[in-house]
């Protein structure tokens, strides 16, 4: 990321206390570079791993989402939110009509886009798969995602996120609050047809979420 880039979309970005002005500035940058196709902008400002998922969970590697960038054109983003975890970030919001993340790590001195994903919601009056189907999970039952996921782990660093990410599935299909909150961090935000968020209090237990 260059400084002109910072520089032309810092004054647009009001960074809350604790958040990092050139993180807030880059995400406005590839926002905008996603609505005017502006390849160039875009690939400066993402990293070499950068993945993004589309609202019809279609993923694109980087070099496919800059072949196809005017083709995924971003709604300006509303009720940003950053949480800071050190060299890595997550910024969260709407994108009318769908709820995104995006993660963004910091490399060689410079935000750089890791993996954006959009979500459009189901209405509230839709039911869940399963509940459609007349189908109830037991922890039993759970194999994947609760006991193991198609996936080769590269790292120990690796493993310890699935694991985690095991033990949070497991908790939720269990409805067993004290072990979910172990892998939670007090940021938590759900988002979901019926809560269309519901944030997790610190030193509060998490809600039985069906």
């Amino acid at each position: 990321m260059t400084l002109a880039i910072v520089a032309l979309v810092e004054t647009r970005a009001q960074p809350a206390a604790g958040e990092d002005p050139a993180l807030l500035a880059a995400d406005t940058a590839l926002n905008d570079a996603m609505r005017g196709a502006d390849r160039s902008t875009a690939r400066r400002l993402l990293s070499l791993q950068f993945t993004y998922t589309d609202e019809g969970g279609r993923a694109y590697s980087r070099k496919d989402f800059l072949a196809d960038l005017k083709n995924l054109s971003a709604a300006p983003a509303s009720d940003r939110k950053v949480a800071m975890y050190g060299l890595v970030a997550a910024v969260t919001g709407d994108r009318n009509p769908s709820f995104f993340l995006d993660i963004w790590v910091k490399q060689k001195g410079a935000w750089r886009a890791l993996a954006m994903q959009n979500v459009v919601l189901a209405e509230a009056s839709a039911p869940a798969a399963s509940a459609a189907r007349g189908e109830e999970i037991k922890p039993s039952e759970c194999k994947n995602p609760c006991q193991t996921l198609p996936y080769r782990v590269r790292s120990p660093a690796e493993q310890e996120v699935l694991n985690s990410f095991l033990a949070i599935e497991k908790a939720s299909i269990a409805h067993d609050a004290q072990e979910w909150s172990k892998h939670v961090a007090d940021e938590f935000v759900l988002r979901s047809a019926r809560w269309r968020a519901l944030r997790r209090s610190s030193g509060r237990k998490s809600p039985e979420v069906r």
